[in-house]
């Protein structure tokens, strides 16, 4: 059941359902990235976290919001700066990302 619910997660009208509510085409281009690692890839951490900060500040949401699940609370979790991500985390701006996406296809 889980197996296939994956599966679903990643065709046209699974995707819509999942990110129902969400940024389509930031949440998409995460998925995207993670869908085409390789199971011995070292994920861009820099890149994931650029993408879900553009997308908080783009929607206006602060960073100190509560979560869906713990509204009565400001979140007060942790937040890495750039300066603590792994070294060689390399962190591109939304537009050069979206420009080379583009110049691929």
């Amino acid at each position: 059941m889980i197996m296939l619910m994956k599966e679903q997660s990643r065709e046209l009208d699974g995707v819509n359902l999942l990110l129902d509510g969400c940024p389509l085409p930031h949440y998409r281009m995460i998925m995207q990235y993670i869908d085409n690692l390789q199971y011995t890839s070292i994920p861009d951490y820099g890149y994931i976290y650029f993408l879900l900060k553009h997308i908080a500040k783009k929607n206006r949401i602060s960073p100190d919001e509560p979560l869906d699940h713990d509204p009565e609370h400001p979140y007060s979790g942790t937040e890495t700066p750039p300066s603590c991500l792994p070294y060689g985390v390399v962190i591109s701006t939304a537009e050069t990302i979206i420009s080379n996406d583009t110049n691929k296809k």
